[in-house]
């Protein structure tokens, strides 16, 4: 038999097979299940004391619902979804009721004993799952199914014996498909064999036998382990049926005590939950068109699979991975990479269900920014199949320590690039790639690990043609190296039928109809702030673009961003330092009058007290100085419209409108799952004001909402910790929250069943985000909102031009999916032979540059150093030689930036005052964040944050370019590891005690 068994899987198929033989009997088993006899009402009494101590006992009654409805599949699901102590006793109680009841008790044959017969017995002789004792005893039974059930299950994996015989001694599939429907058609399209040839096969005698046997065996495992029966949802409605369900109450009175009705309907826990969502997108059966997805990557074959969001693409990419593991139990290594570290824990508990044993116990979860992370090479040594995320396996990848992977991509059998359409110019994935192609061209030959792409949408390239569109595609194809584009050609009414379009709905917001005067006084305050900038500008003699008229709008946030960008290139301390603080009002000028337009006036007032508080830290210069003084001016008369005005401050005909859609949805269905997505994290805390304080019907039923942003970003911006991102999550999956505010952080991947409305407010980016944002409404009846306001019509049209480039999107996947083969293949060939010249070309020049620098005299010019000046107020923070590499964290040696004043330390906001690692850096001339501490070896190291920071030579006074992360310094100047002499130095100055005093606010003893 084979290993790959799953125990699980035998016990759903066995529970599986009794429900259905045992059905008239069931019927009667709730009213009847405590009259059996004292042992048994003893066993239930215990059973729902742990059902209730553990929060499970409405999965009982939902467990009794589906059997009144002949729902066994889901009944099974339910059983079986979490192999916890209290749903073991349910089965004992289950296995009671049939030793006790079923099985001793008389009547007619059912109308399954029809299938025992003598040649079915002898084979399940032959397979050493019965005795010749067995068989007698069945053929004397007058219920033979059900006495050769309590005999075959005595052996842990008996259904694949018991279905093989079926098969063989049949010779047919009109009794399989009564107890496995859908098994021939998988037999067919898994196997390429037909019922018919196989049982030729099996009429012979030898080899041809054995191979026979041995395909409809693996046939059956691996249908069992793909139709892993789905869990179905308990239903809002039938929640509260449950409180006065009668077994309840007789439960009760058997000594089982009260099931209260206060306990909340979902997951107990937060792993509950994710394995409960990881589940219901996993373990589900198999669906023709997920087959006919399915079929390159099976056979082995690069390739990029393209379907619709909620198709069920991670399950396609689950089955790959088995088959690579089956293949080879205990040399294939498969990374899953994930493109946002949010998603790892989803796609992992994926994985974990929906593999079986034994590579279900061998799937880890690979996280960053753990302490106690391991090197990719040693997780692998123990492990299968890696679950991580695409910039994780890069770093290892261009590790080239004896604890990294140094670019060997062939450590894996099977890589699978979740979101592919990513794999382009710089992503992470694009990298991994070039990688491979690098280890190909340099070790022809060699084997190299299997490719699989998984989108929903693969983009145009911001293409106008049809043509332009393919060629994009096409160039997604070359960059994944694959060999065929996979799409649902045969089986798409499947696809149809399991797949739901979301209804598309448009709303115009008109402008406010009352006059806003914080609008009059924000634009007075920008017109000031432009002044002050064009006169410091030109008396610096520097040139910077004419700002845009369209102020409060997107528009004029790509020209602050612009505007930024140019500053960081100035270096003289002056210029730079004016400069900056008219960008940073400019900035927040900008916002909050977005933040009147579209949202209240009183949230613009609270976000300007927020970031702009003028009486919070010292001016950094006299522009500041100056412009500090306006926005004190200003904010009195902000106040007093406020408050003066409530309805004028707190009106918004797009939250109005907003407001409108969530009631009519919840409303209709109290359990609904809603994702608003908006474009700046400053906006979600909008919302969420204004759902918390101004919508009581929502409050009143029960409707909370969350907010999600990205963990790149710290908590003084709006950023959230990953830890945030799993509890927010997890609570949005159970329904705690309902309402779930995010960014684009949310757009791809997100998979909440319950999900059934998603909206855009005021905001539109590009195809792949509308496609992807739409996509995360999964429930049937799904709708998908946009809201635009009046000031920002124009995103009516680019929400226009996203659904026609959609379109041409899908044309074009079309037409590549009907190419011939060879014809594809050759154009994808012709693309890699472009990029392997260019990447000739860039290895040519580096040697060149490399070999100019060997060849250069000693004594010559060493590499110059750089100063890392506040972009803020170009204070010098330290040079390139202070820094130094721990744990792959860039560190600050020397002290002096904190001793002689040039930095400070304070707590962070909300946590405690003394967390010395806890605490942050800053600027102490403009209150800039630069970074805090970190411990390393038990000796604490400043470190810093690479934005706050220009990088200038300080040679030449000239700034690095395109310095984004510290990465990008490598090609400006090198930082070595710290060594045990300067750890030695570091711990005779106490650097503890003199950070202590820092952060306490008192002046380092001499």
């Amino acid at each position: 038999m084979p290993t790959a068994t799953s125990h699980v899987a035998n016990e759903d198929s066995r529970c599986q097979l009794q429900l259905e033989v045992h059905w008239p009997e069931l019927r009667r088993f709730l009213p009847n299940i405590l009259s059996y006899n004292e042992d048994l009402q003893k066993c239930i009494a215990q059973l729902f004391e742990k059902l209730r101590e553990s929060r499970l006992e409405k999965k009982y009654f939902h467990f009794c619902e589906l059997l009144e409805r002949q729902r066994f599949t889901e009944a099974v699901a339910l059983l079986k979804r979490r192999r916890s102590e209290s749903e073991r006793r349910l089965l004992d109680c289950l296995a009671e009721h049939y030793r006790h009841c079923l099985l001793g008790s008389d009547g007619k044959s059912g109308e399954n004993d029809s299938l025992v017969n003598d040649l079915l017995l002898t084979t399940l002789c032959d397979f050493n799952a019965l005795t010749e004792n067995d068989v007698e005893d069945v053929r004397k039974s007058e219920r033979k199914m059900p006495a050769l059930l309590s005999v075959l299950m005595k052996h842990e994996e008996w259904p694949a014996k018991f279905l093989t015989a079926i098969v063989y001694s049949e010779g047919n599939c009109h009794h399989l498909e009564r107890l496995l429907p859908g098994f021939e058609e998988y037999l067919v399209q898994g196997q390429r064999c037909s019922l018919a040839d196989l049982q030729r096969r099996l009429d012979e005698t030898g080899a041809e036998r054995d191979r026979a046997e041995q395909i409809v065996r693996t046939a059956f495992d691996s249908f069992i382990r793909a139709n892993a029966y789905a869990f179905e949802e308990l239903p809002s409605e039938f929640a509260e049926t449950t409180r006065e369900d009668p077994a309840a109450k007789a439960a009760a009175a058997s000594g089982g005590g009260d099931i209260g009705p206060q306990l909340p309907v979902g997951a107990a826990s937060q792993e509950e939950a994710e394995v409960e969502e990881a589940e219901r997108s996993s373990r589900q059966q198999m669906r023709a068109y997920q087959l006919e997805l399915a079929e390159a990557g099976l056979a082995g074959r690069n390739c990029m699979v393209v379907a619709p969001t909620g198709s069920g693409k991670t399950l396609v990419g689950i089955e790959i991975a088995a088959r690579r593991l089956a293949e080879d139990p205990d040399g294939a290594k498969v990374a899953f990479l994930a493109d946002r570290t949010q998603l790892v824990d989803q796609q992992y508990a994926a994985f974990k269900n929906g593999l079986p044993e034994p590579h279900r116990s061998r799937v880890i979860c690979v996280r960053g920014g753990s302490v106690e992370q391991f090197p990719l090479s040693y997780s692998l040594r123990d492990h299968s199949v890696l679950v991580l995320s695409t910039q994780i396996l890069l770093n290892n990848l261009l590790d080239e320590s004896e604890d990294g992977l140094a670019g060997d991509v062939a450590k894996f059998s099977l890589l699978i690039f979740d979101e592919c359409h990513h794999c382009d110019k710089d992503h992470p994935s694009k990298k991994i790639m070039d990688l491979y192609f690098q280890y190909r061209d340099s070790n022809p030959g060699k084997r190299l690990p299997q490719i699989v792409g998984l989108t929903a949408s693969p983009g145009t390239g911001q293409a106008c043609k049809l043509q332009e569109a393919t060629e994009h595609v096409l160039k997604i194809c070359a960059n994944l190296d694959c060999q065929e584009l996979c799409t649902v050609r045969q089986h798409l009414p499947s696809l149809r039928t399991s797949v739901f379009d979301p209804k598309d709905e448009m709303h115009w917001a008109p402008a406010k109809p009352f006059h806003d005067s914080l609008l009059g006084e924000l634009d007075r305050l920008m017109q000031r702030a432009e002044d002050l900038l064009a006169h410091e500008a030109k008396r610096f003699e520097f040139l910077i673009p004419r700002p845009p008229s369209a102020r409060g709008s997107f528009i004029y946030t790509n020209y602050t961003g612009m505007l930024h960008k140019m500053l960081k290139e100035e270096t003289r301390e002056q210029p730079s330092c004016m400069l900056h603080a008219a960008w940073k009002h400019l900035l927040r000028y900008n916002f909050a009058h977005l933040i009147c337009s579209l949202f209240r006036s009183v949230d613009a007032l609270r976000y300007l007290r927020d970031e702009l508080d003028p009486e919070c830290g010292q001016p950094t210069c006299r522009l500041d100085r100056d412009l500090r003084d306006d926005l004190r001016s200003a904010l009195p008369k902000m106040d007093a419209f406020c408050r003066e005005q409530p309805e004028a401050a707190g009106s918004s005909p797009a939250l109005k409108i907003l407001a409108e859609i969530l009631r009519g949805q919840f409303g209709q269905n109290g359990d609904s799952r809603v994702i608003i997505f908006v474009q700046q994290r400053c906006f979600t805390r909008s919302i969420k004001d204004f759902l918390d304080s101004s919508q009581p019907e929502l409050a009143n039923a029960g409707v909370r909402a969350a907010v999600m942003t990205g963990a790149n970003a710290c908590g003084a911006v709006g950023g959230i910790t990953q830890n945030a991102q799993t509890d927010t999550l997890a609570d949005f999956r159970r329904g705690v929250a309902k309402i779930l505010i995010s960014t684009s952080v949310s757009e791809e991947g997100l998979d909440v069943q319950k999900c059934n409305m998603v909206v855009r407010f005021c905001h539109v980016t590009n195809e792949i985000a509308m496609v992807q944002s739409k996509g995360r409404g999964r429930a049937e009846g799904s709708t998908y909102h946009v809201i635009v306001p009046e000031q920002l019509g124009w995103l009516s049209d680019k929400e226009k031009t996203n659904r026609m480039r959609d379109e041409m999107m899908q044309e074009a996947v079309l037409r590549l999916s009907k190419m011939e083969q060879l014809e594809f293949q050759a154009k994808v060939q012709k693309l890699q032979s472009d990029q392997a010249c260019l990447r000739k070309i860039q290895q040519i020049q580096k040697a060149a540059a490399s070999a100019r620098g060997a060849a250069a005299p000693r004594g010559s010019t060493p590499r110059p150093h750089y100063n890392l000046q506040c972009v803020g107020c170009n204070t010098l923070a330290c040079t390139s030689l202070d820094l130094r590499m721990a744990d792959k964290h860039f560190v600050v040696l020397r002290d002096s930036l904190l001793t002689d004043g040039r930095a400070r330390l304070q707590p962070r906001p909300g946590g405690p005052a003394e967390d010395l690692l806890n605490s942050q850096m800053v600027c102490a001339k403009c209150q800039k964040l630069w970074g805090g501490l970190r411990k390393f070896k038990d000796l604490v190291f400043p470190w810093l944050k690479v934005e706050p920071f220009k990088f200038v030579n300080s040679s030449t006074g000239v700034s690095a370019f395109g310095v984004k992360k510290w990465a990008d310094t490598s090609k400006y100047f090198g930082t070595p590891e710290l060594s045990n002499k300067e750890m030695l130095d570091k711990a005779e100055s106490l650097p503890e005690e003199l950070y202590m005093q820092l952060l306490a606010g008192s002046a380092p003893e001499e």
